[in-house]
């Protein structure tokens, strides 16, 4: 079977391929390819080779191939030959594979409504469709119809299975390994639905959501997306500290959000997203590190509605430790909510106080790889944030309520109040040396300037630093492999003015989390 992989590579082991050349004036070009039968991470590496190979031995096929056109001629012909192709415009479109209601869902992606249509407008739509979850393939044929002109296609497509399951995690050297699994139902009739549901289950990171996506095939394509999300973050059992005489903070994050999701597309690889709904967030923390087993914590929930604009733009050829492509990001969010603190017993302050907040949050986001030598490629990474978010009601509520710079994989498992502020600006620079296609060194170097810093005051309030008081850097080397189930890492990394500055992490496997509530 085409689609049967296991039988394919069965085959290709089985049948014994025979590399002689049948023509005594036949030349063999044997490129030097140093990557594996299926490694297509690096097509243009791959021609590249071929292309340089041929070049070397140009010299001997020529000698083979006595005959010798004028280039003036030669040119003069492909000219006559061009004149007499056909515009390429595509009239009937024929599907097999699909029923009647999933075929109407083709055609509406392909915006096909009985008129031609020429190449470069019909790209685009095919591109999507070749895209979407709910076609597994597809393969086209054109045909030339000499009553009308145009060029018939017909289109031989498969969809895609009904229930998709996977099951993956992260296994590391720090408590932060997790369990992932989740479940995908997808129909496709006159429109497409995906409906799924996931699980994260580790000491660090727990959650658990459930969303259905319409998408609707119209001149215009949009998706209709109602989400719910539960996530909880342990970062008291997930610390990593070994100084005798320093105590992890106890920190204890959840929240909930339900938001209703609508997206277009602006091109192929740009997307335009509008959502809202209403989430709450719980805190559980200790403002000291002297607490026992019968202290309470204190408690800050903030339930609020918001609504947010979302424009991307992503062309990175893999979701972590990306080489090449670029991704811009810029959101535009509003928040409205009530904030209710309640303390512990630990706590100076000893009444319930209730505030409502409202704020506005723009963040910008490049992550572009640029340049290439050989097997080094440069990259760079901005990212911004403004904010006019107010102070919440003590020091450790207000940083966990704020915006964090997370650069590095391994940042995105740590509370590191230094890189906590509503209004910051950070950039770094990416220095990527390949070997063989699927082992990375990275080292990547970062500096963090927040507007003005949060400050802890002696009755644990929280104030604002002078502006531009301090700045923080940030620096990692890793060496990275690429497998077929996900990445296997080694990294030293640097955090400037933190407990513990250097830090070692082993993983294998993705670090990847459920977006939070004020993502």
């Amino acid at each position: 079977r085409s689609d049967n992989l296991i039988s394919q590579l069965k085959t290709m082991l089985i049948n014994r391929s025979a590399n002689d050349i049948g023509c005594p004036n036949g030349i063999l070009i044997e490129p030097k390819v140093t990557s594996s039968t299926f490694d297509f991470s690096n097509p243009k590496a791959q021609i590249d080779s071929g292309y340089a190979a041929t070049k070397r031995q140009i010299e001997i096929i020529k000698n083979r191939i006595p005959r010798r056109i004028d280039p003036t001629q030669l040119a003069d012909k492909r000219k006559k030959f061009i004149i007499k192709e056909h515009p390429l415009l595509f009239g009937d479109i024929y599907i097999t594979g699909l029923k009647k209601n999933q075929s109407r869902y083709v055609k509406g992606v392909l915006h096909k409504k009985g008129e031609t249509i020429p190449l470069e407008k019909f790209k685009p739509a095919y591109f999507r469709l070749v895209e979407d979850d709910k076609i597994k393939q597809i393969y086209p044929k054109a045909k030339f119809n000499e009553k009308n002109g145009n060029y018939d296609l017909f289109l031989k497509m498969k969809k895609e299975k009904d229930i998709v399951a996977q099951v993956g995690g992260d296994v590391s050297n720090r408590p932060i390994s997790e369990i992932f699994a989740s479940f995908e139902y997808k129909y496709l009739g006159s429109i497409g639905i995906s409906a799924m549901a996931n699980g994260y289950f580790g000491k660090l990171y727990s959650s658990a959501q459930a969303k259905v996506r319409v998408d609707f095939p119209f001149t215009v394509p949009f998706y209709v997306e109602p989400e719910i999300t539960f996530n909880s973050w342990n970062f008291y059992k997930s610390s990593n500290l070994f100084f005798e005489d320093v105590k992890p903070a106890y920190l204890i994050q959840s929240d909930q959000h339900a938001y209703l999701n609508v997206a277009m597309p602006i091109s192929n690889k740009d997307k335009l997203e509008i959502s809202g709904g209403v989430a709450s967030t719980i805190d559980d923390y200790y403002q000291t590190t002297n607490f026992t087993q019968k202290d309470t914590a204190d408690r800050t929930t903030f339930d609020f509605a918001t609504g947010q604009i979302h424009y991307e733009r992503n062309t990175l050829n893999r979701k972590q430790y990306a080489t090449q492509g670029t991704l811009i990001s810029f959101k535009a969010r509003y928040i409205n909510g009530d904030e209710e603190n309640i303390p512990g017993s630990t706590s100076t302050i000893k009444t319930t106080t209730q505030t409502m907040r409202q704020w506005t949050q723009y963040k910008f986001v490049l992550d572009n790889y640029y340049k290439q030598k050989g097997t080094l490629r440069m990259g760079v990474y901005a990212e911004g944030v403004y904010s006019n978010q107010p102070l919440f009601s003590n020091y450790t509520s207000s940083i966990l309520a704020s915006p964090a710079f997370q650069p590095l994989t391994e940042s995105l498992t740590l509370f590191q109040p230094n890189f906590r502020a509503h209004t910051y600006f950070a950039f770094g620079l990416k220095n990527i040396i390949t070997f063989r296609n699927r082992i990375d060194l990275r080292i990547e170097g970062y500096v963090y300037q927040p507007y003005q810093q949060i400050e802890q005051n002696p009755d644990n309030t929280a104030s604002y630093s002078a502006p531009f008081l301090r700045r923080y850097l940030i620096g990692s080397a890793a060496l990275v492999g690429h497998t077929p189930i996900g990445p296997i890492s080694v990294s030293v990394n640097y955090y400037y003015q933190e407990i513990q500055p250097f830090s070692f992490l082993f993983h294998f496997g993705y670090i990847l989390f459920n977006k939070k509530a004020t993502d």
